[in-house]
Protein backbone atom coordinates (compact mmCIF):
# COMPACT_ATOMS: atom_id res chain seq x y z
CA UNK A 1 0.00 0.00 0.00
CA UNK A 2 1.43 3.36 -1.04
CA UNK A 3 1.76 6.38 1.27
CA UNK A 4 -0.90 8.18 -0.82
CA UNK A 5 -3.33 5.27 -0.41
CA UNK A 6 -2.76 5.21 3.35
CA UNK A 7 -3.51 8.94 3.59
CA UNK A 8 -6.66 8.60 1.50
CA UNK A 9 -7.86 5.65 3.60
CA UNK A 10 -7.25 7.56 6.83
CA UNK A 11 -9.12 10.57 5.48
CA UNK A 12 -12.06 8.38 4.46
CA UNK A 13 -12.21 6.83 7.92
CA UNK A 14 -12.15 10.25 9.53
CA UNK A 15 -14.94 11.44 7.22
CA UNK A 16 -17.12 8.47 8.06
CA UNK A 17 -16.42 8.90 11.77
CA UNK A 18 -17.81 12.41 11.75
CA UNK A 19 -21.16 11.02 10.60
CA UNK A 20 -21.94 12.69 7.27
CA UNK A 21 -25.67 13.04 6.65
CA UNK A 22 -27.35 14.01 3.39
CA UNK A 23 -30.79 15.26 2.38
CA UNK A 24 -31.82 11.61 1.98
CA UNK A 25 -31.37 11.15 5.72
CA UNK A 26 -34.05 13.74 6.58
CA UNK A 27 -36.36 12.41 9.30
CA UNK A 28 -38.59 15.41 9.98
CA UNK A 29 -38.72 19.16 9.45
CA UNK A 30 -41.36 21.43 10.94
CA UNK A 31 -41.78 25.20 11.17
CA UNK A 32 -44.51 25.75 13.76
CA UNK A 33 -47.44 27.84 12.54
CA UNK A 34 -46.05 28.10 9.03
CA UNK A 35 -49.43 27.23 7.52
CA UNK A 36 -51.64 29.01 10.02
CA UNK A 37 -51.84 26.22 12.61
CA UNK A 38 -52.79 27.09 16.17
CA UNK A 39 -51.04 24.11 17.80
CA UNK A 40 -48.13 21.76 17.16
CA UNK A 41 -50.22 19.29 15.15
CA UNK A 42 -51.67 15.83 15.57
CA UNK A 43 -48.26 14.15 15.27
CA UNK A 44 -47.33 15.56 18.68
CA UNK A 45 -48.75 14.05 21.87
CA UNK A 46 -48.82 15.21 25.47
CA UNK A 47 -46.12 13.57 27.56
CA UNK A 48 -46.87 15.48 30.75
CA UNK A 49 -50.44 15.98 31.92
CA UNK A 50 -50.30 19.69 32.61
CA UNK A 51 -49.61 22.94 30.82
CA UNK A 52 -50.25 23.73 27.20
CA UNK A 53 -48.57 24.29 23.84
CA UNK A 54 -49.97 27.01 21.57
CA UNK A 55 -48.76 28.94 18.54
CA UNK A 56 -48.53 32.72 18.73
CA UNK A 57 -46.53 35.36 16.84
CA UNK A 58 -43.37 36.80 18.36
CA UNK A 59 -42.15 40.41 18.20
CA UNK A 60 -40.95 39.85 14.64
CA UNK A 61 -44.50 38.91 13.62
CA UNK A 62 -43.61 35.32 12.77
CA UNK A 63 -45.35 32.40 14.52
CA UNK A 64 -43.72 30.12 17.06
CA UNK A 65 -44.78 27.36 19.43
CA UNK A 66 -44.98 28.36 23.10
CA UNK A 67 -44.83 25.52 25.62
CA UNK A 68 -45.93 26.38 29.14
CA UNK A 69 -44.95 23.89 31.88
CA UNK A 70 -45.44 21.02 29.51
CA UNK A 71 -43.65 18.26 27.59
CA UNK A 72 -44.77 17.16 24.13
CA UNK A 73 -43.38 14.37 21.97
CA UNK A 74 -43.72 12.50 18.72
CA UNK A 75 -42.59 9.12 17.43
CA UNK A 76 -39.98 9.04 14.70
CA UNK A 77 -40.83 7.36 11.38
CA UNK A 78 -37.76 5.15 11.80
CA UNK A 79 -35.40 4.31 14.67
CA UNK A 80 -32.03 6.07 14.61
CA UNK A 81 -29.16 3.75 15.49
CA UNK A 82 -26.03 5.20 13.84
CA UNK A 83 -26.07 9.01 14.08
CA UNK A 84 -28.33 12.03 14.18
CA UNK A 85 -28.33 15.82 13.88
CA UNK A 86 -31.17 17.58 15.70
CA UNK A 87 -31.66 21.33 15.29
CA UNK A 88 -34.20 23.64 16.92
CA UNK A 89 -34.79 27.37 16.99
CA UNK A 90 -35.61 28.13 20.63
CA UNK A 91 -35.78 30.96 23.15
CA UNK A 92 -37.03 31.80 26.63
CA UNK A 93 -39.85 34.26 27.32
CA UNK A 94 -39.34 34.61 31.10
CA UNK A 95 -36.52 34.20 33.58
CA UNK A 96 -36.45 31.53 36.26
CA UNK A 97 -37.23 28.86 33.67
CA UNK A 98 -35.72 25.91 31.79
CA UNK A 99 -36.34 24.39 28.37
CA UNK A 100 -34.96 21.15 27.03
CA UNK A 101 -35.22 18.94 23.94
CA UNK A 102 -33.77 15.66 22.71
CA UNK A 103 -34.20 12.10 21.50
CA UNK A 104 -35.38 9.07 23.50
CA UNK A 105 -36.10 5.37 23.22
CA UNK A 106 -39.66 4.23 22.49
CA UNK A 107 -40.53 3.96 26.20
CA UNK A 108 -39.25 7.50 26.92
CA UNK A 109 -37.01 6.08 29.62
CA UNK A 110 -33.58 6.82 28.14
CA UNK A 111 -32.39 9.76 26.11
CA UNK A 112 -29.87 12.48 25.37
CA UNK A 113 -31.01 16.09 25.62
CA UNK A 114 -29.87 19.70 25.58
CA UNK A 115 -31.10 21.81 28.50
CA UNK A 116 -31.02 25.62 28.55
CA UNK A 117 -31.75 27.21 31.90
CA UNK A 118 -32.64 30.87 32.40
CA UNK A 119 -32.00 31.71 36.07
CA UNK A 120 -33.59 34.78 37.71
CA UNK A 121 -32.04 38.01 36.41
CA UNK A 122 -30.73 38.75 39.90
CA UNK A 123 -28.21 35.92 39.47
CA UNK A 124 -26.58 37.70 36.54
CA UNK A 125 -26.56 34.84 34.03
CA UNK A 126 -28.14 36.76 31.16
CA UNK A 127 -27.32 34.03 28.65
CA UNK A 128 -28.36 31.29 31.04
CA UNK A 129 -26.56 27.96 31.12
CA UNK A 130 -26.57 25.10 28.62
CA UNK A 131 -25.90 21.45 29.41
CA UNK A 132 -25.71 18.17 27.57
CA UNK A 133 -27.63 15.66 29.67
CA UNK A 134 -28.32 11.92 29.86
CA UNK A 135 -31.87 11.21 31.02
CA UNK A 136 -32.95 7.99 32.75
CA UNK A 137 -36.41 7.57 34.24
CA UNK A 138 -37.65 4.87 36.61
CA UNK A 139 -40.87 3.03 37.50
CA UNK A 140 -42.60 3.96 34.28
CA UNK A 141 -42.25 7.70 34.89
CA UNK A 142 -41.90 10.03 31.91
CA UNK A 143 -39.33 12.83 31.71
CA UNK A 144 -40.63 15.87 33.60
CA UNK A 145 -40.32 19.57 32.87
CA UNK A 146 -37.63 20.17 35.49
CA UNK A 147 -36.21 16.64 35.15
CA UNK A 148 -37.32 15.54 38.63
CA UNK A 149 -39.87 12.82 39.32
CA UNK A 150 -42.80 12.97 41.74
CA UNK A 151 -40.49 12.06 44.62
CA UNK A 152 -38.06 14.82 43.65
CA UNK A 153 -35.47 12.35 42.38
CA UNK A 154 -33.30 13.69 39.59
CA UNK A 155 -34.01 12.21 36.16
CA UNK A 156 -30.82 13.37 34.47
CA UNK A 157 -27.09 13.79 34.84
CA UNK A 158 -24.95 16.42 33.17
CA UNK A 159 -22.38 15.08 30.72
CA UNK A 160 -19.53 17.50 31.23
CA UNK A 161 -20.55 20.84 32.73
CA UNK A 162 -23.11 23.62 32.39
CA UNK A 163 -21.79 26.54 30.34
CA UNK A 164 -23.11 29.96 29.25
CA UNK A 165 -24.01 29.97 25.54
CA UNK A 166 -23.17 32.85 23.15
CA UNK A 167 -26.78 34.11 23.04
CA UNK A 168 -29.12 35.96 25.35
CA UNK A 169 -31.92 33.82 26.78
CA UNK A 170 -34.73 36.18 25.71
CA UNK A 171 -33.39 38.30 22.87
CA UNK A 172 -34.62 37.74 19.31
CA UNK A 173 -33.70 36.48 16.78
CA UNK A 174 -33.91 32.91 18.02
CA UNK A 175 -30.62 31.00 18.06
CA UNK A 176 -30.29 27.67 16.27
CA UNK A 177 -29.30 24.98 18.77
CA UNK A 178 -27.88 21.74 17.40
CA UNK A 179 -27.36 18.38 19.09
CA UNK A 180 -25.35 15.71 17.26
CA UNK A 181 -24.70 12.05 18.12
CA UNK A 182 -22.38 9.59 16.38
CA UNK A 183 -22.44 5.93 17.38
CA UNK A 184 -18.99 4.92 16.03
CA UNK A 185 -17.30 7.52 18.26
CA UNK A 186 -20.03 7.65 20.98
CA UNK A 187 -19.64 11.42 20.77
CA UNK A 188 -22.34 14.01 21.47
CA UNK A 189 -21.88 17.69 20.64
CA UNK A 190 -23.95 20.84 21.18
CA UNK A 191 -23.72 23.97 19.04
CA UNK A 192 -25.27 27.44 19.38
CA UNK A 193 -25.48 29.22 16.01
CA UNK A 194 -22.62 27.06 14.80
CA UNK A 195 -20.41 27.62 17.87
CA UNK A 196 -19.54 24.48 19.83
CA UNK A 197 -20.51 24.84 23.50
CA UNK A 198 -20.48 21.28 24.82
CA UNK A 199 -18.99 17.90 23.92
CA UNK A 200 -19.05 14.54 25.68
CA UNK A 201 -18.66 10.82 25.08
CA UNK A 202 -21.20 8.26 26.30
CA UNK A 203 -21.91 4.75 25.01
CA UNK A 204 -24.96 3.75 27.05
CA UNK A 205 -27.81 4.59 24.63
CA UNK A 206 -27.81 3.35 21.04
CA UNK A 207 -31.36 3.61 19.65
CA UNK A 208 -33.69 6.58 19.43
CA UNK A 209 -37.38 6.39 18.54
CA UNK A 210 -38.98 9.61 19.82
CA UNK A 211 -38.42 13.35 19.95
CA UNK A 212 -39.42 15.42 23.00
CA UNK A 213 -39.72 19.19 23.50
CA UNK A 214 -40.15 20.63 26.98
CA UNK A 215 -41.12 24.16 27.94
CA UNK A 216 -41.31 26.08 31.20
CA UNK A 217 -42.97 29.51 31.49
CA UNK A 218 -43.89 29.60 27.81
CA UNK A 219 -40.59 28.48 26.29
CA UNK A 220 -40.46 29.25 22.58
CA UNK A 221 -39.79 26.87 19.67
CA UNK A 222 -39.97 28.12 16.10
CA UNK A 223 -38.74 25.10 14.18
CA UNK A 224 -37.31 21.62 14.52
CA UNK A 225 -35.24 19.66 11.99
CA UNK A 226 -33.91 16.13 12.36
CA UNK A 227 -31.63 14.05 10.15
CA UNK A 228 -30.37 10.62 11.04
CA UNK A 229 -29.59 7.01 10.22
Amino acid sequence: MTKKTILLTAAAALFMGTGHLSAQDAVLEQAFGEHGETDAGKEWENVSQRGQAVIKPLKDGKPALRINNHVIGRSLPKPLTERFVLEVEALHSEDGAMLWFGLFDDMLEKGYIVSWSNPPASQGYFNGKVALRKVTTQNGDKPEILLMDRDRNRQSEVLGSEVPPPHSTMEEPLPTIKLTWDKPTHELTVYFDGVEVARATDDEFNQFDALLLSGNKFSIYRSVTLKGQ
